[in-house]
């Protein structure tokens, strides 16, 4: 029988001052040395705009608009998985490389009695009156990475769909 072998320890993290941040220093740099963190110029951000209307029509999809939670609370939670890597899956197509992509998928039941009237300033996502909304709040490139979130709502059912797109820095 094989002794278990721990795993090495992990590398020391590199200090603040020895990450290159300035993409016109990293020409500069030895081969040895960490890229920078920051995308240089001719590095895309991720495009959430492209990816909004394939989460509406996933949520559009009638297992999901005439679902009642009573009755088919297990199913969505499967189908919940399903859109998730659905979701990972596109956001690969329209991206192929270059980024780290998360995607969390909730499914939940409305409460009773949470019909509003009022109305949100939130544009992050195309919930109505009501609904649930996602939020996420990080720290990342603005010029490179990006979020989404739309919601899906009936009388007894929640779905939301929460996509991110981190860029690395390799």
């Amino acid at each position: 029988m094989a002794s278990a072998r721990s795993p090495p320890p992990p590398a020391p993290l590199p200090s603040s001052s020895s990450l290159n941040t300035s993409s016109t220093s990293s020409s500069t740099q030895s081969s040895s040395s960490r890229p920078s963190f920051s995308p240089t110029p001719r590095q895309r951000r991720f495009n959430p705009d492209l990816l909004r209307p394939y989460l509406k029509r996933l949520l559009a999809a009638p297992e999901i608009t005439s679902a009642v939670w009573d009755r088919d609370a297990e199913k969505l939670v499967k189908r919940a998985e399903e859109i998730s890597a659905e979701v990972k899956r596109r956001m690969v197509d329209l991206e192929p490389s270059g980024y780290k992509y998360l995607c969390q998928v909730s499914v939940s039941e409305r409460p009773r009695g949470t019909l509003s009237s009022s109305s949100s300033t939130n544009t992050s996502s195309s919930a109505g009156p009501g609904a649930g909304k996602a939020f996420l709040s990080c720290v990342w490139d603005p010029n490179s990475d990006a979020i989404l979130s739309e919601v899906y709502q009936n009388e007894t059912v929640v779905v939301t769909v929460l996509a991110v797109a981190v860029r690395i820095g390799y």
